[in-house]
């Protein structure tokens, strides 16, 4: 089985790290990504285009655990 790799195809509770900055997906509306820094209050928007350039160089990434529907 394949892993999602967040980089490209982020989903809720997923987390991308690039040098020392983290950030967590806490949802994907469309072509938008909303994040936030975990343990911080401030959320963000960015396209999906954009997190992906962003996350091209990650330095790690941890994939959220499907959740039970």
């Amino acid at each position: 089985m394949n892993e999602r790799n967040p980089c490209i195809d982020p989903q809720h509770g997923d987390t991308v790290t690039v040098g020392n900055e983290t950030r967590e997906v806490e949802s994907v509306n469309g072509d938008r990504v909303i994040y936030s820094w975990p343990g911080k209050v401030a959320v963000r928007t960015m396209y999906l285009d954009a997190w992906r350039a962003w996350a091209a160089d990650a330095s790690g990434y941890h994939v959220a655990e499907a959740q039970a529907a």
